[in-house]
């Protein structure tokens, strides 16, 4: 197994590979030993892959409909438009935690963001018809996935959410 020098840059391919063969060709203490000395090199690789994005990421903004309230985030693909809401402290609920068992993530899409991603599914729909302020392009925030389409757009949460599960009780 070899080190890497601390003068060269490292990506993060080759601290894989370099862990990888560590695994194959020595024992734990070894890699942990190796580990403890490269540390920081460790750490200031993940730091900057994770700055740099490597198309991992994209810009999303996020409108309260009815208040100046707005934040620009940075959305990581692959995650929901709800969890995404949720890691950066954006007001839209999830009563259900994001398993589309309530409608209480409802968001609306820009019409050419509507049209780019796939439609609604027959249990989303009927959250959806008890959706506050629906619209034409409204979605369940917990059932669509951030793509490169989602950069730059704007996802306006209602100014009012209606919990079925709970309003019923009532």
């Amino acid at each position: 197994c070899f080190f890497f020098s601390s003068r060269r840059r490292h990506t993060r391919s080759s601290l894989v590979s370099w862990a990888r063969r560590c695994v194959q060709e020595t024992d734990m203490g070894l890699i942990m030993q190796l580990f403890r000395k490269a540390s920081w090199i460790v750490a200031k690789s993940i730091t900057s892959c994770s700055t740099r994005g490597f198309g991992n990421t994209i810009k999303l903004r996020y409108v309260v409909a009815g208040s100046k309230d707005e934040k620009v985030v940075d959305a990581k693909i692959g995650d929901t438009v709800f969890q995404t809401a949720q890691k950066h402290e954006v007001p839209l609920e999830g009563a259900c935690e994001g398993n589309g068992a309530c409608g209480t993530c409802h968001v609306i899409l820009e019409e050419p963001l509507y049209r780019k991603i796939e439609q609604a599914g027959d249990a989303e729909e009927d959250m959806l018809q008890v959706a506050f302020g629906r619209t034409g392009t409204s979605r369940l925030g917990c059932q669509i996935k951030v793509t490169k389409d989602f950069e730059g757009a704007t996802i306006t949460i209602p100014s009012q959410t209606r919990n079925i599960n709970v309003d019923n009780l009532k």
